[in-house]
């Protein structure tokens, strides 16, 4: 909490400038796994604070303005990172809803494997058992 509060306070200070907001990855079910996920009801929660403190630009917008000095503050711009299909499943539901245009980044080498490495290492934790987990700590 308290590092949300910080970067609340940084933001109320600084809302007179551009930002663009990254995310990675939105779960449904409400119980982040990782750092980098949130819930979609945390997600819903963070657009409508986004939407009343900042105008949202699709991201080629937002470059093109600061390459020819057209910059009104402040301004917003929506990333996702990886290209789950999470992105299109339970995201873009939802900004369009909002009306918003998100930029979304997919890693070409993702498309070569299967998973990314991470995945792999998050299933493994979920499923293997308490000693294997152990092990795996400790070769790490």
């Amino acid at each position: 909490m308290k590092i949300k509060n910080a970067f609340l306070k940084f933001l109320n200070k600084h809302l007179r400038t551009c930002v663009i907001f990254n995310f990675h990855d939105i779960v449904a079910d409400g119980s982040p796994v990782r750092i980098d996920q949130i819930s979609v009801a945390t997600f819903r929660n963070q657009l409508n604070w986004i939407r009343q403190h900042f105008t949202i630009l699709r991201i080629d917008e937002f470059v093109e303005r600061f390459a020819n000095d057209r910059v009104e503050l402040p301004l917003a711009a929506i990333t996702f990172d990886d290209g789950y299909l999470a992105h299109y499943s339970l995201i873009k539901p939802i900004l369009d809803e909002f009306g918003i245009k998100a930029a979304f980044y997919v890693s070409s080498t993702h498309l070569q494997h299967e998973y990314y490495w991470h995945d792999i290492v998050e299933t493994y934790c979920q499923t293997a058992s308490t000693q294997q987990q152990a092990q795996l700590r400790l070769e790490f």
